[in-house]
């Protein structure tokens, strides 16, 4: 195994360390961000949000980019390839736009921040909704999927 490669296994391990380490977290649509609602400060973070923060972790995005599925299926479409790739992504399409986003953890697992949506805009109605950083089988939804390496051709 070359330099390169074991910096990469590296990274994909820390990639999965940290979306586990947010596990349980609440959704909170347009996440991550820190929001006043009535009381303490709620952070919460939305699909994208989720995926800007552990993608960061490893120097491959900004910490608290401003991205949505989208936007993050835009940034990394060089890399997509044909199976998940553990700590990868997998997009969710709408036609041909992304509306979701997970970390890939196997072939057939993914963690994402799940069951929120635009109402889900306080800690009270992601409880209600058990909208919160999950472990998926990575067909619980629906729909063609994109699947890209972030780390397949990228120097860490």
């Amino acid at each position: 195994m070359t330099g390169t490669e074991l910096t990469r296994l590296k990274a994909r391990h820390e990639i999965v360390r940290v979306a586990y380490a947010l596990y349980g977290t609440p959704y909170l649509y347009a996440g991550p961000s820190l929001k006043y609602l009535r009381g303490p400060v709620y952070f919460g973070l939305d699909c994208s949000g989720f995926a800007v923060e552990v993608l960061a972790s490893v120097g491959l995005l900004r910490a608290r980019e401003d991205l949505s599925a989208a936007g993050l299926l835009g940034r990394f479409e060089t890399s997509t390839v044909g199976i998940p790739a553990f700590g990868g992504l997998v997009f969710w399409m709408d036609g041909n736009v992304a509306d979701h986003v997970c970390i890939t953890v196997s072939e057939e697992v993914c963690i994402g921040a799940l069951s929120g949506d635009p109402d889900v805009t306080s800690l009270e109605e992601a409880i209600r909704r058990d909208a919160r950083v999950k472990v998926r089988p990575i067909d619980y939804r629906a729909g063609r999927r994109v699947y890209c390496d972030p780390l397949a051709k990228k120097e860490v």
